[in-house]
Formats: structure tokens, sequence, C-alpha cells
């Protein structure tokens, strides 16, 4: 599929906008890059890209400026060899639209994308910012899962490792093998615990009955026990009370004999104990200030006196301050200064309108008013000799139009009928040429015709090289095929028996080697032990024993010393030996334990090595076997399995050649025939177009043949078209340039009357040759001059009238304040003013410091006054205290108001005593608690409050047991209350069961489609991973401008990984890579991806979104010329707002093709 227009008819920002990326250009990199500022609508061009493909989105953001009935989309669009003009509008059906407006199918372009919707086109064949950025990480993701990562890169699908862990940890929640915490294990718990409580409630009616009357009797029991636990309580509370009571008795008794000492202290006011300070503090300061307050009073009074007022002046200030408010002396002054400059304008203004008359050519005139037009004429006449260039210069354009207009005729005429007089030779329609020649140009005859033929060339390098792999048999093809070869059952029998017979043979050698080594060490120990021991062993002391007997025969039958003697030596040796093993008896069972075990490891070695000779020879059988059938192969005897099975692969590999070959001979084959037939439906068309003659026998040359007959027929076809056209439109030019020039010589005329008419009314009219247009803007331009003089000298004339009429105004109320204050010699007004002013001042100046000292004199009279009624206050008070204490002084009086605070606290603590006496013991009055109490044998109560605390507690305790008995019997009742507690029971435990059902079905499809997953990417894996990864490996090479040699795996516990081989000679995971160089890793994976799919399919136009951002220029520039090798299969479209990108990849490219928004 390829994109060869979008039409961005009214969608987002644009409208009637289109980009043209033309026709793909053979053996040319199919790369285009599109640069636009930062919003100047990039993305949009990929969203309107998909939206043409597979319809406009329900809620689409690019409906802001154009609503979404509106809304439209188009391009032509290459696939399968076809070229579809398209549009797509926004529509729930019927949304995509052919050049004719009529509706096309929705699966137009399914041949082409197969099973790929909106979302996979965007996961597969784009790359933007962030798919980069989540690419990137889906690298460390997928650590150790080198087939998902490779999936990841090709489908563009980032999260197939953390989708897959996802779906397994889903899983392991609801069961895991060996797993106590899981959900199935707490289903089963809780079918479980149903399971008893339902065994727990279901009873049958005689223990009903039984139960009921255990709880009515538990309930009687337990309400006796609580009566009389309630009684003991309250008398034990009463006990208590009573024995707690009787210290407050007696501390109350001792706060009333201490109270007694205070009976005949006087009963003061209670505000005296906050007023004595106050009394104390304010008799040693009244006096001071009273005196401090009479030195005041007459110094102000002094002061007072000595001050001058001005009061004829104060009585005229508010005329004074009237005169500096009314801005008259301001206006005084401007106008003795200003008023000489102003009579000097207005004499040069009269000079300059005397002038601008003679100019006018009217010195006759006495005023110049009369000399002025209206606005409303000046502004006609000034329009009119605007008109008047506009039309001149309009009529002599449609004169010139028309002029050549009607050589344009005649020029156009002639040439038509030169071609009509000459006829042409190429009258046939082109149409059907130029469709055959598209037609057969789609056809891939020729490509194919030479793909084949350098796939035989290289396909018979290759299999003569294969063959030569084949030594030391001497085979061709053909033999190859044919030679008897075993077959893969005898291959497998044999390496199993090898396998086999080698481990037994190792184990054979091994168990020899132990039992030797054994057998050695336990004779050196059997050795040894009999040495050290000094004993026989049990052949010495047999061969002892039989000297022995030998000697006593020999005795018995002689009878003599000598006889006698020797079988006493005998005797005695056997003797010695025989006490000597006796005597180590435990080390000769150990001696004899070691021959023992010497014995039995010499029988396992005697058969070990029978196994070991028999294994040999089946080894050896099983090696004539395999040399018999490499004979067969043509291979020496001596060939070994693994030979013989490497040589055998070696044959299939020369055979899949051979058959390659094969395959490639037909293509050619085809293709030739393909070719000859093309060659025939060309000729055919030629001769229908009326070319027999010169046709090539080549299909390539007899195309460029047809092509330039193409181009012949319709260069004679757009010949006598464009001379039609060229006539047709002189002539309707012609009509046109002759109605506007006769539009405009009426317009001419026209204004000719509307001039005569304006200026007749005017003196303009006065002069002998009437005023032209040309003549006539100077006038109006001096009148407008003489206009604004004249209201400029009017203007003059009124402010100097001001002026005078503010000086004398000054001047009238200055005399009139001069003569109120008698003063003389004030000729001068802004002198007279000032003095004035000061004088104001200075009496106001005095004014204030007069009032200021009043005010203050009659502050500190009134102050005096108030303090002289504090001190009578004071001195009444003072009296009081001291006439009820008796004392002479308030300090005395302060003595005798502690002793009062000490009574009255006294008092109130024995209140308090009382009441909590009386609280207590539950009585209302401290009178009745003391009755109580004076009868109350100490001693006696405290035996009673030991003796009811013991009854209590064991009442209590046995309450409790039987509160316990009672609840367990209510609640065994209350569980088979005669309800349908069973039954919901039974209807959650199916409700479970139900669950766990669903719960295992889902388990077990998840389990299955994990499964499937993880065999899907292992597979994948192994089938792309050569390929993928070598292409991967020199693209990300590239893209790191060589700091990266390229890409190895290493499998490691079962899992494989991704490493970086450095140029330097190091290595690095790919989770140790720096973040841009990931994404470089991660564009060169999409790379490799994207040529397999296109090895597989048909290819989809690839779109990026400025992806190069954390590159450096170099390795941009490597990165654009991996997309320049992209382009070789597919069209690649790069997004970008870069400028010097451009430029990148122009040198990385030279056949990229740059459209600029």
């Amino acid at each position: 599929m390829r994109l060869n227009r979008l039409d961005l008819i009214r969608y987002g920002k644009f409208t009637g906008r289109s980009l043209d990326f033309g026709e793909a250009r053979p053996g040319r990199a199919d790369f285009h890059l599109v640069y636009g500022p930062n919003e100047a609508g990039k993305s949009t061009l990929f969203s309107a890209f998909l939206d043409l493909l597979f319809g406009i989105e329900r809620l689409s953001g690019y409906g802001f400026l154009h609503p979404y009935a509106t809304m439209r989309v188009g391009g032509v669009i290459e696939t399968g060899g076809k070229v579809h003009s398209v549009s797509r509008v926004k529509r729930n059906q019927n949304s995509l639209l052919g050049a004719d407006d009529q509706p096309l199918p929705d699966n137009l372009f399914s041949a082409a994308l197969g099973s790929i919707d909106r979302a996979t086109y965007q996961m597969m064949f784009s790359l933007d910012d962030d798919s980069i950025e989540k690419g990137g990480e889906s690298i460390l993701k997928s650590e150790g899962e080198l087939g998902a990562l490779l999936f990841s890169a090709s489908s563009g699908l980032p999260d197939s490792s953390a989708i897959l862990s996802g779906l397994k940890a889903q899983a392991d929640a609801f069961y895991k093998p060996q797993g106590r915490k899981h959900k199935l294990a707490e289903l089963k718990a809780e079918l479980d615990a149903l399971k008893d409580e339902k065994a727990a409630i279901d009873i049958n009616a005689r223990e009903f009955s039984s139960l009921r009357k255990l709880r009515d009797a538990a309930a009687e029991r337990h309400q006796s026990a609580e009566t009389a636990r309630a009684g003991l309580r309250v008398s034990f509370d009463q006990a208590r009370d009573r024995i707690e009571a009787l210290p407050l008795l007696a501390r109350l008794r001792g706060l009333r004999t201490e109270l007694a000492g205070f009976a005949d202290l006087p009963e003061p006011p209670a505000d005296w104990h906050a007023l004595l300070p106050q009394l104390q503090r304010e008799e040693t300061g009244i006096d001071a200030r009273l005196a401090q307050l009479d030195a005041d009073i007459d110094r102000r009074a002094t002061e007072i006196a000595a001050i001058e007022r001005d009061v004829v002046t104060l009585a005229i200030s508010a005329d004074i301050r009237d005169l500096d408010h009314s801005g008259l002396e301001a206006r005084h002054r401007t106008a003795a200064s200003d008023m000489p400059n102003r009579l000097d304008e207005r004499a040069k203004i009269a000079a300059d309108i005397a002038v601008r008359v003679a100019r006018l050519g009217r010195t006759a005139e006495t005023e110049a008013t009369t000399l002025i037009l209206p606005a409303a004429l000046t502004g006609r006449l000034q329009d009119l000799a605007q008109k008047h260039a506009a039309l001149k210069e309009r009529l002599d354009a449609a004169l010139r139009e028309k002029t050549l207009a009607e050589a344009e005729t005649a020029e156009a005429l002639r040439t038509q009928a030169a071609l009509a007089s000459e006829g042409s030779a190429h009258t046939a329609d082109p149409a059907p040429l130029a469709d055959r020649l598209r037609t057969l140009r789609q056809n891939d005859c020729l490509l194919r015709q030479q793909t084949a033929d350098r796939q035989m060339a290289t396909l018979s390098d290759l299999l003569a090289d294969k063959l030569s792999t084949l030594s030391p048999a001497q085979l061709d093809a053909d033999s190859v095929a044919a030679v008897s070869i075993p077959d893969e059952t005898d291959i497998a029998e044999w390496t199993a028996r090898r396998t086999a017979l080698t481990e037994q043979l190792k184990r054979l050698d091994d168990k020899i080697a132990e039992e030797t080594a054994l057998t050695a060490a336990e004779e050196a120990k059997l050795e040894e032990l009999t040495r050290t021991g000094g004993f026989a062993a049990d052949d010495a002391a047999l061969t002892l024993r039989a000297q022995r007997d030998e000697a006593w025969q020999a005795h018995v039958a002689q009878l003599d010393s000598g006889s006698a003697s020797a079988f006493e030596t005998v005797l005695r040796t056997d003797d010695a030996a025989t006490a000597l093993r006796l005597a180590r008896a435990q080390d000769l069972a150990q001696a004899r334990g070691l021959s023992l075990s010497i014995a039995e490891r010499n029988g396992k070695l005697s058969v070990l090595r029978q196994q070991h000779e028999a294994t040999l020879a089946a080894i050896a059988t099983l090696r004539a076997e395999i040399s018999a059938s490499a004979i067969d192969c043509g291979l020496p005897a001596e060939t070994k399995l693994n030979q013989l099975v490497s040589w055998l692969g070696r044959r299939l590999a020369v055979l899949e050649v051979r058959n390659q070959l094969r395959s490639a001979q037909q293509d050619a084959r085809l293709a030739a025939a393909d070719e000859t037939n093309a060659l025939e439906r060309l000729t055919q068309t030629l001769a229908e177009s009326g070319v027999s003659n010169g046709v090539p026998a080549r299909l390539e040359d007899a195309l460029a043949f047809a092509e330039r007959i193409i181009e012949t027929l319709q260069t004679a076809q757009r010949a006598h078209a464009t001379a039609a056209g060229a006539v047709e439109r002189a002539q309707t030019l012609l009509r046109t340039r002759t109605a506007a020039w006769s539009s405009a010589d009426a317009e001419m005329a026209q204004w000719t009357g509307d001039w005569q008419e304006a200026i007749g009314t005017t003196w303009l009219a006065e002069a002998a040759t009437p005023l032209s247009p040309q003549e006539i803007a100077p006038v109006l331009i001096i009148l407008q001059d003489l206009d604004k003089l004249i209201q400029r000298k009017v203007d003059l004339d009124h402010r100097i009238d001001g002026m005078r009429k503010d000086q004398l105004a000054f001047a009238a109320m200055i005399a009139t304040l001069t003569g109120r204050l008698a003063m003389t010699g004030a000729d001068e007004p802004l002198l007279a003013a000032q003095t004035i002013r000061d004088r104001l001042a200075a009496g106001e100046r005095q004014e204030t410091l007069f009032r200021r000292l009043s005010d203050e004199n009659d502050a500190r009279i009134t102050e005096r006054r108030v303090l002289g009624e504090a001190r009578e206050r004071h001195d009444a008070q003072k009296r009081g205290m001291l006439d009820l204490f008796e004392s002479s002084a308030l300090l005395e009086v302060a003595a005798h108001l502690e002793t009062v605070k000490t009574r009255q606290r006294l008092r109130e603590r024995i209140a308090e005593v009382e009441a909590d006496l009386a609280a207590r013991l539950g009585v209302g009055r401290a009178e009745e608690a003391e009755m109580l109490l004076s009868a109350v044998d100490a001693d006696g109560l405290r035996l009673d409050v030991a003796s009811l605390q013991s009854r209590l507690e064991q009442a209590e305790r046995e309450g409790a047991e039987l509160h316990a008995e009672r609840r367990d019997a209510e609640k065994a009742l209350a569980a088979i209350g005669g309800s349908d507690a069973a039954a919901h029971i039974e209807e959650k435990r199916r409700t479970v069961l139900a669950d766990i059902e669903e719960r295992a079905t889902a388990y077990l499809r998840l389990r299955m489609g994990i499964l499937a997953g993880e065999t899907a990417l292992r597979l994948y894996r192994e089938r792309h991973r050569s390929a993928m990864m070598r292409r991967a490996s020199t693209a990300f090479s590239i893209i790191s401008g060589g700091d990266y040699q390229g890409l190895a795996t290493q499998a490691e516990k079962g899992e494989e990984f991704l490493i970086a081989n450095a140029a330097g000679g190091g290595s690095k995971l790919a989770r140790d890579l720096s973040k841009g160089t990931r994404f470089q890793l991660y564009l060169a994976l999409r790379m490799a991806g994207y040529h397999e799919i296109a090895a597989t399919r048909e290819s989809l136009p690839f779109v990026a979104d400025d992806i190069m951002e954390t590159f450096d220029d170099g390795r941009a520039e490597h990165a654009f010329s991996l997309m320049a090798d992209m382009a070789g299969v597919g069209q690649v479209i790069y997004l970008t707002h870069h400028q010097h990108l451009c430029d990148i990849a122009r040198k990385a490219c030279p056949d990229v093709t740059v459209h600029t928004l």
C-alpha cells in the first residue's frame, strides 16, 4: 500500500489543503519528510490518514473548525496494483466515497490491511516520542525474554512481557500449586465453614425442648443470684461509707474548734479587700498632682496675657482666601507676560491672510471670509478631481486593452487556421494505448525474470559451494538426491546406543577403578593389622596346629625325650599363637572381615571385567554398522557417527539449494512466457493505434517505444485543444474589453457634466477660462490654509480681550482689600497681594498660639477640680475603715483584713466537709450524719465490711458463671429457633460452589491463553531471531555511529538476554545502556521488524513523528540512512518541526522528498 496524495478538504485547521507525495519512483527510496513549525498540523496529517483508512472517529478531536457533518478527508491510495481516489466523510454507514461521490465498500483496503485495525496500525506502523520512550522501557521489562522483545519490536506492542506477567499473577491469585494462600483455598475453607455451621444447627425436636428447659432453668438461677448479689452490694456499700465517714467527722470537729477563736472579729464589706490597695496608692498621688496643677495654671495665664491678636485681618481672612482661590492673580501674571507675544502673532497672521488673498488674485476683496467655499462643496470638488484622474487612466487602459484583444483574436484565428490547413498524421486517441501501457507497467515479468536470473546465478554458486562441503564424497546434485542414506530412526537408534554404551563403559571403568582401589586399600590394611598385632593369621594358625598334630603323632610313636622336647617346642609355639589370637580377638575379627571383603571385591572385579569386555564388543558392532552406512554414502569406513550426521545435514542443505535452483529456473521460464504474452498484447494495441512498423522485439524496449508514441499522440491532441481554447479565450476577452471601454467612456461624459455644475455657483466660475481638475487642486489648498489663518486670528482676538479683562478684575479686588485694612502706598497689585497674605499668616499664628494656651489652661483647671472631688471621696472611705477596726492607719486595716480572710477560708472548709459527710452517708444534713456516726462501733464495723466483701465476691463469681451458662443456653436455642438458617446456609454453599466452578473455568482459560502466548513468543523467537537479529544488529551499529559493533544473545537459566557489543571490545546488557541508547536500540529493532513484516505481506506506509529528540546530528543522519533502506521496501513518512533535520535527511538520503507545511 502507498499514499500518493492526502487531501485535507475540511479537516482540523485545514481547508482545501493537499499534500502530494507523487507516484513511486522505481529504484529510488520512497522516503518523504514533512516539515512544519509547532502547531502547523503535522500530527493532524497522520490522524487524517488513519481516518481515511478506518473512518473518522465518533468523538473526533479535529472537528473544532468544521462541524462533524461537514468534515471530509480524501486522497489517492495505491494498493494491490490499483490506484483508488477516495474520500471519507463522517457517517455511521457508507462513509467511504469514490471520485464520483458514490459509496464504496468499507473493506476496500482489507486485502492490504488484513486484520489490522486503527489501534494495531498505530502500534505497528508508526512511532512518536511517547511510543519510542515506552519501547525503550520495554527493553528493560522484557529482560531475559528475547522472544517477547522481538515480538514487541515488530508489532509495536511494548508490554507483551508485562501483559503475560500480569496474566500469570491473575491466575496465581486464584490457584497456585504448592501454595496455601490463594482464592481457591479461601473458597474451600468457606465451604468447610458452611458445612460445620449447618451441622451445628441441624437438630431434632426433642433436643430443642431440652435446650429450652435448660435455658429457663439457667435464667431462673441467674436471676436469683443477681437479687442476692444486689442485697450484699447495698449492705457492703453502707458499711464501707460509714467507715470512710469517721475521719471526715473528726476533721469537721477540729475545724469548728479552730473557727471559735475568731468570734470577736468584726465583719467588714466584701469589697474592702480590693478597695484597700487602691486607697493606699491614691493617698500618695493626689497631693503631688494638685501642687503641680496649681503651678501650671499660673504660668499659662501669664503667657496668654502677653499675646497680641490682629482682629481686623482675621475678620477678612475669608475674602483673602477667596482671592487666592479665584486664580485672578495667576491670570494677571500670565497676561502680563503673554500679551506682547499674542499681539505680534495676530499681526503676522493678518499679513499671511493678505498674501493668500493675493495668490488667489482677489486683492480687491476687503473681507477674506467671502472667499471661503462651503465644506460640502470643497469635498465635492476634491472628490471630482480625484475621480477624474482615475477615470482618465481607466479610459486609456480600456482603449489599450481593447486594441490588444483585437490583435490576439486575429493571431489565434490565424494559428487555428494554420493547424487545420496543415492536418495531422497522429489523429488516433492515445487513451487505449496509455491504459495498455499502464497495465503492462504493473506486470512484474521483467523484474521476475531479472530476479530469477540473479537467483539462478547465486544458487548455482551456492550449490557448488555446498557440494564441496560433502567431500570426501564426490557427488553431483542428482547423485546426492539418489544416494542411499540411513533413516532418521537408525540415526536416532545409533545415537542412543552410542550414548548408552559410552555411558555404560564409563560407569564400568569407574567401578573397576573404584573396586581395585578399595581392594588394594583393604589388603594394605590387613597386612598392616597383622604386622602390628603380632598374631598369626588364620592360615598361619592352621599351619601351627598341623605342626603340633604331627609332633604329637611323632611323640606317641617314639615316646622319648627328643620327641617330647620337639612336641613341647611345637606345643608352646601353638599355645603362644593361640593365646595371642585370643588376646587380640577384636583385631582378629577385623582381619577376618577384611579377608572376606577382599574376596568379595575380587569376585566383583571379575564380573565387572567381563561386562567391560561385553560392552567393548557391543561398541565394535555399532561402529561396524555405522561404517557400512558411511560406505553406502560414499564416505570412508572410519567415518564416525557425528561426522555422518553432520554430512547428512550438509546433504540436506545441498538438496534445499538444488530445489531452490529448480524453482528459480521455473520462475525464469514463467517470466519469459509472460514477457512474450505482454509483447504480443502491446504490438496489437500499437497496431490498433496506427503503428505497425518499427516495434522492438524486447518488451522493455517496446514499452519505451510505446511511451514515445503516446507522447507524440498526446502532443498533437494537446496542440489542437490548445488552439481551440486560445480562439475561444481571445474572443471572450475581446468582448469583455469592448464593454469595458464603452463603460469608461460613458462615465467620463457623466463626470464632465458634474464638474461644470459644481463650479458654476462659486466665484471660481468668474474666471475667463474655466479651471481644470489639475488647476483646482492648488486653489483648494490655498483656501484651506486661508480658512485656518482666519480661524486662528479670531481665536487670538478672543484671547487678548480675555487677558485684559482678567487684569482689571484683579486690580479692583486688591484695591478693595487694601482699603478695608487701611493700607497705604500699595499701587502695585501683585506687591499689595503678597503684603496682605503675609499679614494674614502672622495674625493666624498668634491666634493659634492664643487658642492652644487657653485650651491647655482650661484642661488643667478642670483636672484640679476633679482631683479635689476624688480627695474628698478618698477621705470618706478611709474614715469608714479606720472606724470599723478602731485603727489609726491603713496598714493596720490591712492586717485585720488578712485575719478576716483566714476566718472565711475556715468557714468554707467546714461547709465542704459537712457536704461531703452528708453525701457520703446519703442524708440531707450534716447533723443527721453526726447522729448516725455517734453510735457506731468502728472495730465491729470493719469486721462486718470484711465479711460482706468476701460474700459479695463469691456472689459475683457465681453470678458470672450462671450468666455464661444462661448465655450459652440462649445461643444454642437461638441457633435452631425454627428459622430457615439451614436453607440460607445451603444456598450460600451452592453459591460458593458456582463461584468456584466459574472461577476455575476462567482459570483454565487463562492458563491455556498464557501457555499459547508463551508458545507463540517462543516460536516467534525461533522463526525470526536469526534474520531479525542480524538486521537489528547492523542497524544498531549504524545508528550508534560504530560505537557498538552489534548485538548478541546469551542464554542463562532458561532465559535469553540481549547484549550490546561495544566497539572497544566491551559489552553491556540492554538494561545497562543509557536512556537515549535504549531508544536507538528500540528503533533498530522496529526497523528490523518492519523488514520482516514487509517480507511476508504487502508493505504499509510507516509514519514517524519527531522521534529524534534525544539523537545528536550524527546519529540522526545514521537513522535517516536506515529509514531510506526501509523506504526501499515500503513508503516512509517522517514528520518534524526541526529545520536542521531536513538538511541532515537530504545528506543521508539524496532521494528524500521534503514537503513544507
